[in-house]
């Protein structure tokens, strides 16, 4: 019985992410953090909305070739850079993996309570 209805939640799952539109799998709209990822001109940029970016004492980004693993940081924000950003803010990866990998990006903050959050990967669209 726990079998099939792992089966079943698998295939769901399976069909939804199956019938995503193009462009969508290089977006993350959460509640407090929201990214979307493009490339333009051989740089990625990386369009980063916090609701309050006061509360985060680090934000990472980072990039990987495989959606599950293997991330490395592409750019660390600390305090002072942190301080000085708004609502929404763009932020460049000058040195992309090149366009015929498939690259994903994260973003992983810290809060000023030192709460960790990693938030789930996004896809750079090939366009």
């Amino acid at each position: 019985m726990k079998n099939s209805i792992l089966i079943l939640i698998a295939v769901c799952s399976f069909a939804l992410f199956s019938f995503t539109l193009p462009g969508e799998e290089a977006n993350y709209n959460g509640g407090k953090v929201t990214y979307n990822v493009e490339k333009s001109n051989g740089v990625v940029m990386i369009n980063l909305g916090l609701q309050n970016p006061q509360e985060y004492a680090e934000i990472i980004v980072m990039r990987s070739d495989n959606p599950a693993k293997f991330f490395r940081e592409v750019k660390y924000l600390g305090g002072e850079a942190i301080d000085g950003m708004s609502s929404s803010n763009v932020i460049i990866d000058k040195y992309p993996l090149p366009s015929k990998i498939t690259s994903y990006y994260k973003i992983q903050t810290i809060d000023k309570n030192g709460v960790q959050k990693s938030y789930p990967s996004v896809r750079l669209s090939l366009n």
